[in-house]
């Protein structure tokens, strides 16, 4: 007759270790966590609202060199479709500025702002006299002569030498002029203005001149 197998004893219950927090130490846990999470919050909110200055900068931007451009057009009519020197460029297109309807008047056109300070604009020596009549045969295409820059700081009258664009040396000639006033807490997205005599704007990036 088979003997019984021998019973096997079942193995108590494994009890996990249980952590018990004091009301204190809860609070604390607590406080930090939305702590945490304001900071978070505060920084998004941060970013967002530099960026919307750096658009809203921008947008001022684009309208002080819309009306230079008029004045520079204006100018150019008066004297057989030439543009003005480089010496008293500001001195010669601020009688043709009209009202761009911010606070400052029709000169206001000649500085906006940036990030902490305000933005001037610098006139290329290589179009001083150059002509705005396209249909002249000699004359240069007017898309790729850059007018103005955009400087914070930048003097009445301040001027630089700057290539016609249109190849590698020539932009890299114009990046070493350039600084990015709009957004410059991220680097290579900040941005600037240029302004071409045919009339046309491009933001730029240091991104771009990466490409």
């Amino acid at each position: 007759m088979p003997e019984p197998e021998p019973e096997i004893e079942a193995a108590p219950p494994v009890r996990s270790a249980t952590v018990r927090l004091s009301q204190r130490e809860l609070t604390i846990i607590s406080c930090s966590v939305v702590a945490l999470i304001v900071c978070v919050l505060g920084f998004l909110g941060f970013r967002a609202m530099l960026g919307f200055k750096a658009s809203h900068d921008l947008l001022i931007a684009k309208q002080n060199m819309h009306a230079l451009h008029k004045a520079f057009y204006s100018y150019a009519q008066d004297w057989d479709q030439r543009l003005p020197s480089a010496a008293n460029w500001t001195d010669a297109v601020a009688g043709f500025l009209s009202s761009t309807g911010q606070a400052g008047g029709p000169l206001a056109a000649l500085h906006g702002p940036g990030d902490g300070k305000e933005i001037s604009y610098v006139y290329n020596d290589l179009a001083a006299g150059r002509s705005l009549d396209t249909s002249e045969r000699k004359g240069v295409d007017l898309a790729h002569l850059v007018l103005l820059i955009e400087r914070p700081g930048a003097e009445p009258n301040a001027h630089v030498s700057i290539p016609i664009q249109g190849n590698p040396d020539a932009e890299a000639a114009l990046q070493k002029q350039l600084t990015f006033p709009h957004g410059s807490d991220d680097s290579d997205n900040a941005a600037t203005l240029v302004l071409y005599a045919d009339g046309h704007q491009d933001v730029l990036t240091p991104r771009y001149f990466r490409h």
